[in-house]
C-alpha cells in the first residue's frame, strides 16, 4: 500500500496532535486479553488497558501505575476444576478406559507497585501465564500416547513508569515467560 501525500500529512499531523495535546486522551494503552472481564461493564469497552485500580495495573497498563503514591500489591489464587471427557468410538483401535480426566487445581498471580521517586514508579508481576496439566491414568485406551501431559508457562513482567506531566504518563514492561512441557 502506498501513501499519498494527504494521507501522509494526515497521518503526520494526528502522530504530532496526539504527543501535544494529551489531555484529550483519558486512558490509553496495548493490551490484547483473551478471556472476557465482567468488571469491563461500565468502561466503554476501555477494558484493563483503560484503568489503573490495582497492582494489577503493571501487568495491564503500565503507565497507569504512576497513579498509585504508596506501594501497593495485589496476590490471588483462583481455584479451577478441569473435567475433560475422552469417548473412543468404533475407530478406536485400543481397549481400555474412556480416559476422562477430572482434576482440581489452583492458578495464582502476585503483582507489586513501588514508588522510587514522585514521578517514576516501579512494578513486578508473576503469574502462570497459560497452561495446563493432564493425567489421563494408565488404563486410558490413547496410554501408548500419553497418560501425563503438562504444560506451564510461568511469566515474571519488570515494569517501569514515568510521569511526564500531569496527562501524561509513560510505561513499559517486559513478560520473560519460560515454557515447561512434559
Amino acid at each position: 500500500m502506498e501513501l499519498n501525500k494527504t494521507s501522509l500529512s494526515i497521518l503526520i499531523t494526528g502522530g504530532i496532535l496526539s504527543v501535544i495535546c494529551p489531555g484529550f486522551a483519558y486512558a490509553g494503552a496495548l493490551y490484547i486479553y483473551e478471556t472476557g472481564n465482567p468488571t469491563d461493564t461500565g468502561y466503554a469497552g476501555a477494558g484493563l488497558a483503560g484503568r489503573a485500580n490495582d497492582a494489577g495495573t503493571v501487568f495491564t497498563n503500565p503507565a497507569g501505575m504512576t497513579r498509585f503514591d504508596k506501594s501497593t500489591y495485589l496476590a490471588g489464587v483462583t481455584p479451577l476444576y478441569l473435567h475433560a471427557p475422552f469417548n473412543p468410538d468404533n475407530n478406536t483401535t485400543e481397549s481400555g478406559s474412556d480416559g476422562d480426566t477430572n482434576e482440581f487445581f489452583a492458578g495464582g498471580s502476585f503483582a507489586y507497585i513501588g514508588p522510587v521517586s514522585d514521578r517514576l514508579r516501579l512494578g513486578i508481576s508473576f503469574q502462570n501465564f497459560f497452561g495446563l496439566a493432564l493425567n489421563w491414568g494408565n488404563n486410558w485406551v490413547g496410554r501408548y500416547e500419553a497418560t501425563d501431559v503438562a504444560l506451564i508457562a510461568p511469566q515474571l513482567q519488570p515494569t517501569a513508569a514515568y510521569k511526564v506531566n500531569d496527562g501524561l504518563s509513560i510505561g513499559a514492561g517486559a513478560g520473560l515467560t519460560l515454557g515447561y512441557l512434559e
